[in-house]
């Protein structure tokens, strides 16, 4: 079995009456085990998973057969293993019953299997390999609050909008799954959607569901949800930063271009006869490249400006200094002592006479 995180929601899936009915699988002796790279689920969710290895789809072919078998499922801790054994898998998983088989047309022979997922259960042991995975489980059992439990509840609530401000913030999942949260009313169900739909990494995910209790796991979810909002926002921010920058060279460009319509517009597009002298003796100059920015800026600073303003002559003023001065211009150093005592003797002789 094939899959990817999932970065959109899956499928719809509510429940009506006593949820703990739905929970409560009791299984003996060995039990049928379809492996999943990348993919957790979560009790009472409907998920599509994608089926394409060999021992799969023989697990799958049978699961046809007999539609009334309960199977478990389970998900490996390196997605890169063909052929896992009982230490290359979670411990933790969920019963599980097939819904509907569909063939997905392409090369190769895979499968999507439609499944629902039953209670938790713990692996044992892996017994059997061939011609699919059999193992045996015991029922991890959790606690399903009832409906006076205000602190689940409450948290739920909480879960609920922090999770419809993460769809909203991520262009990655389309905005029909705020509708898909939003349309289930069973508080213990919405919770175990999100954790199975929601890109958390496989790890969290685990550790969701070994949650005994749904108030811990939805105050786990909740952990993992605000660091995925903290990472989106990080993200958001700089990629705002890159784009100021971009916006920014974008303005400059064009006021650039507003500079040379104008220039031309006034019949002086090669620039005053202060900017040619001055340009001329800046190409004499060497300048670093930081020099060369601030004082091809200055220039352009001078030629809009009136020339009849005080204003025009301090910038000349400054834009002439710069290019008089002596930059990275050096004298040969002359070190003879002898020569420079005579020279010293002659001027103070001389300043005598």
């Amino acid at each position: 079995m094939s899959n990817k995180p999932n970065t959109s929601i899956q499928m719809i899936a509510d429940y009506e009456g006593d949820i703990k009915s739905l929970f409560e699988t009791e299984v003996n002796g060995g039990i049928p085990i379809l492996a999943t790279r990348n993919l957790v689920l979560f009790p009472g969710v409907i998920l599509p998973i994608t089926v394409g290895r060999p021992s799969s789809l023989n697990l799958i072919n049978q699961l046809t057969k007999d539609p009334d078998m309960t199977f478990a499922v389970f998900c490996q801790k390196n997605p890169d293993v063909e052929e896992p054994t009982k230490r290359d898998l979670y411990n933790i998983g969920v019963y599980a019953k097939l819904i509907r088989v569909l063939e997905l047309p392409g090369p190769g022979h895979n499968l999507t299997a439609i499944v629902q997922g039953l209670g938790r259960c713990r692996l044992e042991s892996l017994k059997q390999h061939t011609p699919y995975l059999v193992g045996t489980t015991t029922p991890a059992h959790e606690v399903i609050p009832d409906a006076k439990d205000k602190e689940f509840h409450t948290a739920v609530d909480d879960l609920r909008q922090a999770t419809t401000e993460y769809i909203k913030k991520n262009d990655e999942i389309p905005d029909e799954s705020q509708f898909a949260i939003g349309n289930i009313r069973n508080d213990v169900i919405v919770v175990d959607f999100i954790c199975s739909n929601l890109p958390f990494n496989t790890g969290d995910k685990i550790n969701m569901l070994k949650a005994d209790t749904m108030t811990a796991r939805v105050i786990e979810t909740l952990k993992a949800l605000n660091k995925e909002i903290q990472l989106l926002q990080l993200k958001m921010n700089i990629r705002s930063k890159t784009r100021e920058d971009i916006d920014e060279q974008q303005r400059e460009y064009f006021l650039q271009q507003q500079i040379r319509n104008i220039k031309e517009e006034l019949g002086n597009g090669e620039g005053s006869i202060e900017r040619q002298e001055l340009e001329e003796q800046a190409a004499k100059k060497h300048w670093s490249d930081d020099v060369k920015k601030v004082f091809a800026k200055e220039l352009d600073k001078l030629e809009l400006m009136n020339q009849q303003s005080p204003e025009y002559s301090v910038q000349l003023t400054y834009l002439q200094t710069m290019v008089n001065l002596p930059w990275n211009e050096y004298t040969k150093d002359d070190l003879n002592i002898k020569r420079a005592q005579k020279i010293l003797d002659r001027d103070h002789y001389g300043m005598e006479k």
